[in-house]
């Protein structure tokens, strides 16, 4: 008996049981057009291939020790075009560790992209801390900007605290702790670099407390090891040698009625959305009006209050935020999508069980353009531009041209093309984009079909933040004059200072954009399209009601004249209601004969 029961042993087996954290991992689109995702459950990371729905590899990265979170860099292409990297850190409980996910692909035999091998190659694993870890996140280093990788980890933890770790060095750096001295549920950090850092905190007394780490008496920025931030003797108010930044209190906020799980925010740092065991969700807008230094103590900062939504029948769990949509999951197996009004678009309730314990949001199309019925341009919310070719056999060959600065959302997109019609797969296009900051940038595209090139890229800065909605091209004006339009009727003309000669001459070269006038609506509502007449010297718009405005367009004006260099201009004449209340959604000069302009517009017709 004795030797027939030492044959008898435990294996471990996978972990059966929930999803505690998920991530998405985007590579070009020529390699996917759909993310890879990487899953936490038990002590195992599992990564999916969403366009088939299988999982590829499964991987152990820690030892009795739950996933709870993971964070990422960006992609990194190697020098092997077959071969990509990314830095992932996963943490759960007390620790943390960073690895580098490899990908291969090759090409299978239908000469399409294919996983051919994944590796998770352990970088470090950073010392136990004395608190439990809430958020991880990548930081760059603002002194040395020319580097693209990362340079720190920002560990966030339940004591209300940041802890500060050097990759390059592996060791601790500093720690930042918020005067509100209390224990978390959940913390959320937003931002790229130290100096820009802020910290939403969920506390167990119900309050979102925002804080921000600034330098302390605007010291110069030097690193010093500290090495007992995971001595568990160390006092609580203990100073830390060498230590230069500070906790900066923003606001509380209060409003929950239970305890707060998760919090999330917006791609701008303006938002917050939380969630709560009270079943709701809630919206606070954070707002400041900052100085002109740019560490300064003294920021004005308020927030506001948005709608609660409810809707779910037990707890929340997690939450996203969008620019303009809100995702909560809960404990009663539903996701449900919300406006920022708390309108409740939308309920999806497949999973069953114990409820849904996380929610993840991927990038997605903000605008697109088609220049030809197999080309167009695509823009998305995290700054990304795009050029897709079409195949008669379904085929999409993707071509990411440029990315607007940092994880900014494009807003507004519109292009003018100068090919010749004699080349059918050459390609000159003029791109124009807006972001969420109020900056405008110009791309021009060259190549052909399969193969486009950036030609051009300059930027400058057209609005105040969320406030450049529209940018728009006028043919006969030709790529020299764009305009750019805001939430309240009005206009700005910019004449771009040779972009052809310059463009010839060095694509990185410097170049300018200067404003020539402003065109202010009598209605006050945002203008949508536009046309405009040299030889009649008029400019026709439409707006979001349903108006027409006509303003006069002087060639002095476009031609530099004048000595004036930025005219206000008011309407010459306007059509109050010309299509009801209805967007215009077009408008074109036609033609004129004997003083009278032809103009055509069109707006969208409900059907019966």
């Amino acid at each position: 008996m004795a030797g027939r029961s030492s044959e008898w042993r435990l294996q471990r087996g996978q972990y059966l049981g929930e999803i505690s954290a998920l991530c998405f991992l985007h590579p070009p689109p020529s390699v996917s057009c759909l993310p890879y995702l990487l899953a936490g459950t038990g002590s195992q990371l599992l990564l999916y291939d969403l366009v088939t729905g299988v999982m590829i590899r499964s991987f152990q990265v820690f030892e009795g020790i739950r996933v709870h979170g993971i964070s990422l860099e960006k992609f990194h292409q190697q020098s092997s075009s077959s071969a990509l990297a990314v830095k992932i850190a996963v943490f759960g409980e007390r620790k943390v560790k960073m690895f580098c996910l490899r990908v291969e692909i090759v090409n299978n035999s239908q000469n399409k992209p294919q996983v051919s091998m994944v590796d998770l190659i352990l970088l470090l694993s950073l010392p136990k801390l004395n608190h439990w870890v809430l958020d991880v996140r990548f930081l760059k280093d603002s002194v040395s900007s020319s580097h693209e990788e990362s340079q720190y980890l920002a560990i966030g933890c339940s004591d209300n605290s940041v802890c500060f770790w050097n990759i390059l060095r592996s060791d601790f750096i500093f720690e930042v702790r918020c005067s509100e001295k209390c224990l978390l549920y959940s913390m959320r950090m937003w931002g790229d670099e130290v100096e820009a850092l802020r910290v939403a905190s969920g506390t167990i007394y119900n309050e979102v407390i925002v804080w921000k780490v600034v330098r302390q008496n605007h010291a110069p920025f030097v690193e010093s090891a500290v090495k007992h931030l995971m001595n568990p003797t160390s006092e609580e108010g203990e100073d830390l040698p060498g230590q230069q930044y500070e906790a900066l209190h923003i606001c509380k906020m209060l409003g929950h009625e239970g305890s707060i799980f998760r919090i999330a925010w917006s791609s701008n740092g303006s938002k917050l959305a939380s969630v709560s065991d009270d079943r709701s969700a809630r919206i606070w807008a954070v707002h400041a009006e900052r100085s002109g230094a740019k560490n300064s103590v003294g920021d004005d900062v308020s927030y506001s209050m948005g709608p609660v939504l409810f809707g779910h029948s037990a707890r929340v769990w997690d939450c996203c935020i969008f620019d303009s949509l809100i995702i909560t999951a809960g404990e009663d197996c539903t996701c449900r999508l919300w406006q920022l009004d708390g309108t409740q678009l939308r309920m999806i309730k497949d999973h069953i069980g114990r409820g849904i314990w996380r929610c993840f949001k991927s990038e997605y199309v903000r605008c697109l353009h088609f220049t030809r019925e197999d080309t167009l341009y695509v823009a998305t919310n995290n700054g990304h531009l795009y050029h897709a070719k079409l195949s008669t056999a379904g085929d999409v060959k993707w071509t990411k041209l440029v990315r607007v600065s940092g994880e900014v959302p494009i807003v507004c997109m519109n292009l003018i093309s100068t090919n010749s019609s004699d080349d059918c797969h050459g390609i000159d296009d003029w791109v124009a984009v807006g972001d969420g900051k109020g900056s405008m940038t110009i791309v021009r595209v060259v190549g052909n079909v399969w193969t486009p090139k950036v030609g051009l890229v300059f930027t400058w800065s057209a609005e105040i933040g969320r406030q450049l909605l529209g940018t728009y091209w006028c043919r006969s004006l030709g790529f020299s004059f764009i305009f750019s339009a805001d939430p309240k009727g009005k206009l700005k003309l910019w004449r771009l200072c040779d972009p052809l000669q310059t463009a010839s001459d060095n694509n990185t070269g410097s170049h300018n954009a200067t404003l020539v006038a402003e065109f202010v609506s009598c209605f006050g509502v945002r203008i949508v399209c536009l046309d405009a007449s040299l030889k009649e010297e008029v400019l026709v718009c439409g707006d979001l009601r349903g108006n027409l405005i006509l303003f006069p367009l002087l060639k002095g004006l476009l031609l530099g004249s004048y000595i004036a260099s930025e005219a206000k201009i008011s309407p010459s004449n306007h059509f109050k209601g010309a299509h009801g209340i209805s967007s215009v959604c077009s408008v074109a000069i036609a033609g004129s004969s004997f003083s009278q302009v032809e103009i055509h517009s069109v707006w969208p017709r409900s059907s019966k």
